[in-house]
């Protein structure tokens, strides 16, 4: 922020140093009125800034502006038809939408352009979760583990599933790995998050939250939209977390 921000000293009309402040504010400081005024500057100064289009696409969409978001997301995949993330966002966004049959498609269009490209397979899991057919979500995050040399996000999405599943043995020892992995490296709290709300464990799902609130996790930017956390909408304390992130007047 502070390069960002020494940089429009230098040159306010630098449409680059616009568009990573406006990501900064939506991703790290949820400050939505600001950053929706970067991302419209630095577009003014640079229309044709894909990156601008993708990331005011995800700013939109979190705060459930879904045909805003809709509109941003197609045009930066018109004007980079061959990125993997902008494809694989174009599936994200149905996703949102829970139109999941979408979302598979879209994610499959991905994987045919790279089959490799692991955060594709991580955005099938959720859908075909979310459509109950879990064996199918296992798959996919079993294949996004191995591409990814086993990252923790891949780990805890499929801890997640074998809650929903009812495989409760192995989502807690998913939980273990990830206690074990935290004493080497960082782990965000929202990943322990997502397997208590998986095991139906709102206390301790909350709990966590609160500590990726702490962490300013960047993952709570979807919290408003993603179906994962519909089981919570109806608690008082969801609704709290949401005002204090600024998305329940969005």
């Amino acid at each position: 922020k502070v390069a960002a921000l020494k940089a429009l000293e230098i040159d306010d009309a630098l449409a680059e140093a616009h568009i990573s402040l406006a990501a900064i504010r939506t991703f790290y400081e949820w400050d939505w009125l600001d950053a929706e005024r970067d991302f419209k500057r630095g577009l003014k100064l640079n229309s044709q800034s894909v990156k601008a289009h993708h990331w005011y696409a995800c700013s939109l969409t979190s705060q459930g502006r879904f045909a805003e978001g809709f509109r941003e997301i197609k045009r930066a995949q018109e004007l980079e038809p061959l990125s993997l993330i902008i494809n694989r966002d174009v599936g994200r966004h149905y996703y949102f939408l829970r139109q999941y049959d979408r979302a598979v498609a879209q994610c499959r269009r991905t994987l045919e352009m790279e089959p490799n490209f692991f955060l594709a397979h991580f955005y099938l899991a959720p859908a075909y979760e979310q459509q109950g057919m879990y064996e199918e979500a296992s798959k996919e995050l079993q294949q996004a583990i191995i591409l990814s040399g086993r990252s923790a996000a891949m780990v805890v999405l499929l801890g997640h599933a074998f809650a929903v599943a009812g495989r409760r043995d192995e989502a807690l020892a998913v939980l273990k790995e990830l206690d074990e992995r935290a004493k080497q490296e960082y782990v965000p709290a929202f990943y322990s998050a997502l397997i208590y709300l998986g095991l139906d464990d709102k206390d301790q799902a909350f709990t966590w939250l609160e500590r990726a609130y702490e962490e300013r996790s960047t993952y709570l930017v979807w919290l408003k939209v993603d179906p994962l956390f519909d089981g919570l909408r109806a608690d008082a304390r969801f609704t709290d977390l949401m005002r204090r992130m600024g998305l329940a007047y969005t």
